[in-house]
């Protein structure tokens, strides 16, 4: 069963050769690399990949020139380059497809930091980096804003909580007086009108790569 992530990219430049290589992929992204003659949604992240000179299409998937798969069923929903920093935003089915961009960043900005942030199926964040693990984000539902099959259409999201913080948040919420971040878990896991997330370490070469070609 496909599960739909979403992720987050920075891609941060230090050089001035990689500031031109970031720079030439957010123009490729801009004239090119979102359109192909494969018959799919303009922004399939497919297209990226085939047009970067990366990947190759064979019978419905993307390979790299040695054979292997290349993980990229989903699509671009914005980027932005600033002239130091690149960043990417993309939904996923089975992802996240780190690798692909990553592969992207080592062909035209070679050494560019990579940092990413991946949530999949409405759980715990995923990232590489140091500065978010550990940290927490809840997320609050309005329970005014439904449709009429009682759909809830808009939240409250709290970003990059502290611990401690984060526990007095859900105490205030809950009316109780926990000090331990597994008991106020519990009281989230438990609520229909509240979500608690961790920000979790995980790196983006090898297990992405791995994660990737068994996606597809």
């Amino acid at each position: 069963m496909s599960t739909c992530c979403s992720t987050d990219i920075t891609i941060n430049a230090y050089t001035d050769e990689q500031k031109k290589g970031l720079e030439y992929i957010a123009k490729m992204l801009k004239d090119q690399w979102l359109t192909s003659s494969i018959e799919s949604p303009k922004g399939w992240l497919g297209h990226i990949i085939i047009n970067s000179g990366i990947g190759v299409y064979r019978d419905g998937f993307v390979y790299d020139k040695k054979g292997t798969k290349i993980g990229c069923r989903g699509h671009i929903c914005s980027y932005d380059w600033n002239g130091e920093q690149l960043t990417i935003s993309d939904d996923d089915a089975n992802g996240p497809y780190i690798n692909m961009w990553a592969r992207i960043r080592d062909k035209y900005a070679s050494g560019a930091e990579l940092i990413y942030s991946a949530q999949v199926d409405c759980a715990d964040i995923r990232t590489n980096d140091v500065t978010l693990t550990g940290l927490y984000f809840i997320d609050i539902w309005d329970n005014n804003s439904t449709t009429e099959a009682g759909k809830k259409l808009s939240c409250d999201t709290y970003f990059e909580l502290p611990k401690e913080k984060a526990i007095k948040m859900l105490n205030d919420y809950f009316n109780t007086t926990f000090d331990d971040i597994e008991s106020v878990r519990e009281l989230a896991e438990d609520s229909d009108d509240l979500a608690l997330h961790e920000y979790i370490y995980d790196d983006t070469d090898e297990e992405c790569l791995a994660l990737n070609n068994a996606a597809n």
